[in-house]
């Protein structure tokens, strides 16, 4: 199955004609045997259980998915109704999916004809601020859907929005069997509200937790199309039976927006005239507990697995309408669950009686009571040069055991060093933040262990080890074998190196908050006063910092450009910035900003933060006093400024003499009010005026207050991801040379991704990169990396906000106390599981890097982009399958190395929004496999598109519309087609499919969407 398939493909539910329940099927998966046994049907799919039928007929069989999930080990774990597959098995093999019959899931309304307007029976729906109706003309089952208008009006209700509501006395209006609630939404907005999306609403829940309203963001999605919607019940959001969790008595929820008017400032809400459009169908609730299933035998069958998977695993296809089922009901009889598929045994594997040593992808977080897998596969794992890649394994002992754990050397074309060990550490999570927090132990510590070392495997339980392999720069590609040892159990393990290397510079920025006293005493680089290991300890730091390609804050400390801090400034216009020796920003910057004296091989961090402001209160932004003069309000009086700018000036002219003009000063913190951003544009003028190469950060979204206040110019805008608005972004990116980065806050909650939470699933912070990428965000940041002011080994809700909000590290002894000797631990920091997912997906970043050829560009196409498209549909609509994230990334390398396994054809259109008469350039690409041979391609482009011009090797004819390029291709080769077109004034939706003639005939499309004073375009590039 393509790995595009696997999100666009549309979900639909039918009621079934013959029997009081709903029927679906799915789509045909390729078979993966990976089994001895019974083969695994499909790697992508983690959980299966056997059936066994006797006789012909409608297979009938109740479950207990709940039970089934609990015996799985899995801590409280949400059945995904939606990813129930029925597999036919003959002879261990398996067979296509099966349509079935399912009683899980209860309708709350078909919204066929819905109630519109109070009722007194059953459910009904209201507007704030806006109108609905019902529509025949779009719906996912039945023969019509809800469809909403919201309007945010002036003066108007502050959370305008869609209201669904169960009346009084109904049945329905007792929830508390449900663990689920399903909906399917189809949203669009108007050109002024398409920053707004992909996160468009809030999902307020009444009567829900102690009697009162509890609300949370909606769910992952992308405009102008359906989307299946899953809401956790139990917990809902942060609530939990222990919390007051009520669903008893559910009369009323709102799918609301929010205007900024409810702000005292501008947070990136929703602004006067944005609308908002949404289609509600199929309104269901899961009891995952309670239910059958049922499905048409297959003569000659008489076992089948019933695949099935979690809600934290989005992304699975999604089944299509199928006829109704009728038969004689025949009794099936279920064995236990299994897991299996991404899961699997390590195949070749010497284990001790009873052991189980097992595989799982490093964006899997395994808990201690998880089940092995029953299916076994070779351990494999695949890198470029100059990669940091990790497998993970999972050792179970049958009794409690100590042994040495140790890995090999991988030995193929030459020797590549062992890989360093971590042991995957649990803490205690006892408080929650959003649905996807589970209380007990949590895996997120990678405690650093040396090759040998021994370990203690509890009884019963998983350890999992994680198996770090720097590839050398000049590995030779091919296969490489290693051994991993764990007491008497052997594992065979291989390492593919890819035939390409990574750049050794950063290509996307990012800052990461580091308290670099505190860590350096407890490492013991000072104890009392500064100890011989001292630059050890600060080095090894950084160089952790490089490995991983994420910039610490404070690049050059102990030195750095706010005076004074490495530098001397004679207040007279004179800075010295190698006055203070081997302690002085000269020499240290040089060292770990130019990377000079051997640091990091030559590559230092480029991107840096120069200073920031005095204080997080946007009046206080500048110091106090400065070279002996106070300051009155927020500027001071002119002798101040003049001894400021004075100094900016002096500083300005080192940035461009010594060469670290990327150098940053985040000049206000977090502007709230109208008032804070005049702060800023005062600021950034005073700044732009005196320093005009030092680039300036503010930490807000792009807001007009600021750029046209006069003489400001603000370099680096930093919003919340929450706060993020893209189209307001893509102006000032593409038009006057500012940088975007995204800022990550506890308060960044579900569907926005967030890799700063340890509860989220490893896929957020692994495709975080990826996401900037695909939104052209140029940058990352979080304020803090080292908070310890409570010990996070057991008090992981360190500010009390969240689990793992303000530490990506671990103190270096578990009791939250320093090292007793400096070096005892080869001055490792104690990574999280998080950190590695982020350092993989900065290094996947560099993989879209190579394709491209350069940065990402707005408004610009690329061929990494269609390879982001088979995982990203928006920054909340994106596959959370290891397996999906797995195979983009091996045809990504593929790309690089110019070896698809088959011709492909892809199609792509940027940029993603204009105004009216604006030009978006479609880009064709075909990769040839085969004899050589001529391509010719078509393409009829729409009338609501007028084409400027076309390019590409070759021959490329115009005529009238259609676009005619025929070329030769060779074996191996990627050619590439450029079509500048220009969008007329006609709202709508346009879709364009290019034809690809060889030795084979393939096409691809891409959809336009046309505003009313914009283009917005959502790509879906299908070969």
């Amino acid at each position: 199955m393509s790995r595009a398939f696997r999100l666009a493909i549309t979900f639909m539910w039918v009621v079934s004609l013959c029997l009081p329940t709903l029927v679906r099927s799915s789509a045909t998966p390729s078979l993966s045997p990976t089994s001895p046994t019974d083969a695994w049907w499909d790697n992508a799919y983690p959980y299966r259980l056997p059936v066994t039928v006797s006789g012909q007929g409608l297979a009938t069989v109740s479950l207990d998915f709940g039970a089934h999930l609990d015996a799985l080990g899995l801590n409280h774990a949400l059945l995904d109704v939606r990813s129930i597959r029925v597999i036919p098995y003959a002879s261990g093999a398996a067979g296509n999916p099966l349509a079935y019959v399912e009683t899980y899931s209860t309708l709350l309304d078909d919204a066929d004809t819905p109630q519109i307007g109070w009722s007194d029976t059953g459910v009904y729906w209201t507007v704030n601020d806006g109108t609905a109706q019902a529509d025949p003309s779009r719906h996912t089952q039945g023969t019509g859907s809800l469809k909403a208008i919201v309007d945010n009006l002036p003066g108007g209700y502050g959370y305008p929005g869609v209201e669904l509501h169960i009346a009084s006395g109904d049945p329905l209006t007792n929830w508390s069997p449900y663990e689920t609630f399903l909906y399917d939404v189809w949203p669009e907005v108007n050109a002024s509200a398409v920053d707004q999306a992909p996160d468009l609403y809030w999902y307020k829940l009444y009567n829900a937790c102690g009697g009162t309203a509890v609300t949370q963001g909606g769910p992952p999605l992308a405009l102008n199309q359906w989307n299946p919607a899953s809401v956790s019940l139990n917990p809902f959001d942060a609530c939990w039976p222990a919390d007051g969790l009520n669903l008893s008595d559910i009369t009323r929820m709102e799918f609301h927006t929010r205007d900024n008017d409810t702000v005292n400032g501008n947070s990136g809400l929703w602004d006067d005239g944005d609308q908002l459009t949404l289609w509600f169908d199929n309104l269901r609730l899961v009891d995952q507990n309670n239910g059958t299933l049922q499905w048409q035998t297959v003569p000659g069958v008489t076992l089948y697995y019933i695949y099935f998977d979690i809600l934290a695993h989005a992304g699975h296809p999604l089944p299509e309408v199928v006829a109704t089922l009728s038969g004689t009901p025949v009794a099936g009889v279920a064995g236990a669950a299994e897991s299996g598929g991404y899961f699997h045994l390590a195949g070749g594997a010497t284990l001790p009686g009873g052991w189980s040593v097992w595989a799982a992808p490093t964006v899997e977080k395994i808990t201690p009571t998880m089940l092995p897998p029953i299916a076994t596969a070779p351990v494999t794992f695949a890198a470029a040069r100059g990669e940091f890649e990790a497998f993970q394994l999972v050792v179970r002992a049958p009794a409690e055991t100590t042994a040495p754990v140790t890995a090999s050397a991988f030995i193929g074309p030459v020797t590549i060093p062992a890989p360093t060990l971590h042991q995957v550490g649990y803490v205690p999570i006892t408080t929650a933040g959003d649905a996807f927090d589970r209380f007990g132990a949590w895996p997120d510590p990678l405690w650093p262990i040396t090759n040998g070392t021994s370990l203690t495997f509890p009884t019963g339980q998983n350890q999992p080890l994680w198996f770090t392999v720097q590839v050398p720069w000049d590995a030779p590609a091919g296969d490489y074998m290693g051994t991993v040892i764990v007491g008497g159990a052997s594992i065979p393990v291989t390492l593919t190196v890819w035939d390409f290397t990574l750049p050794r510079e950063t290509h996307l920025a990012s800052e990461w908050g580091f308290d670099w006293s505190n860590v350096v005493e407890m490492y013991k680089g000072t104890d009392g006063g500064v100890q011989a290991c001292y630059w050890d300890v600060v080095d090894s730091l950084k160089q952790q910092f490089a490995d991983a390609r994420l910039t610490p804050k404070g690049v050059a400390w102990p030195a750095g450009l706010n005076y004074p801090g490495g530098m001397e400034y004679d207040c007279n216009g004179t800075l010295r910035p190698d006055a203070w020796g081997d302690w002085d920003f000269a020499t240290l910057g040089g060292k770990y900003i130019h990377g000079e004296q051997g640091f990091n091989e030559g590559y230092g961090f480029e991107e840096f933060l120069a200073f920031g402001p005095t204080s997080n209160w946007p009046p206080d932004s500048l110091p106090y006093s400065f070279c002996g003069v106070g300051r009155s309000g927020v500027l001071g009086d002119a002798q101040y400024q003049a001894e400021w700018t004075q100094y900016l000036s002096a500083l300005d002219a080192y940035l461009v003499s010594d060469a670290y003009t990327n150098a940053y000063y985040h000049i206000v913190n977090e502007p709230q009010t109208d008032a804070d951003y005049t702060i800023v544009g005062q600021l950034s003028a005073l700044t732009e005026a005196a320093a005009p190469h030092l680039r300036q950060m503010v930490s807000e979204q792009v807001e007009p207050a600021i750029y046209n206040y006069p003489g400001a110019k603000i370099d680096l805008w930093m919003p919340t991801i929450s706060n993020y608005e893209s189209e307001k972004s893509h102006v000032r990116q593409a038009n006057y040379g500012e940088d975007v980065w995204w800022y990550y806050l506890y308060g960044d909650d579900p569907p926005l991704p967030n890799p700063i939470l340890m509860s989220h699933p490893g896929a957020e912070a692994r495709l975080t990169p990826w996401l900037a990428w695909h939104e052209r965000v140029d940058g990352l940041l979080h304020y803090s990396t080292t908070d310890w002011s409570s010990n996070p080994w057991t008090t992981p809700n360190v500010t009390g906000q969240d689990n793992g909000d303000g530490f990506f590290f671990y103190p270096p002894h578990q009791d939250g106390s320093g090292l007793n000797t400096c070096g005892e631990n080869g001055h490792q920091l104690v990574p999280s599981i998080r950190w590695m997912n982020l350092r993989d997906g900065m290094e996947d970043f560099e993989y879209l890097w190579l394709l491209a050829g350069g940065d990402p560009q707005v408004g610009q196409g690329n061929a990494a982009d269609a390879f982001v498209a088979e995982l990203i549909q928006s920054r909340t609509l994106f596959s959370h399958i290891p397996t999906d994230l797995a195979a983009t990334r091996a045809a990504l390398a593929a790309a690089i190395q110019g070896i698809p396994a088959e011709a492909t054809a892809l199609k792509t259109a940027n940029p993603a929004s204009l105004l009216p008469g604006g030009q978006t350039t479609f880009t064709l690409a075909y990769y040839h496999v085969g004899e050589p041979t001529t391509l010719t391609v078509v393409d009829p482009v729409p009338d609501a598109l007028t084409i400027l011009n076309a390019t590409g090797p070759g021959t490329v004819e115009v005529n009238g519309q259609t676009v005619t390029w025929t070329v030769d291709v060779q074996e191996g080769e990627w050619v590439t087609l450029a079509i500048s077109t220009q969008a007329d004034l006609t709202p709508g939706a346009v879709t364009n499919t290019a034809t690809f003639s060889s030795d084979q005939i393939l096409t691809a499309q891409t959809t336009v969407l046309v505003y009313q004073s914009q283009v917005f375009l959502p790509i879906l590039a299908r070969p």
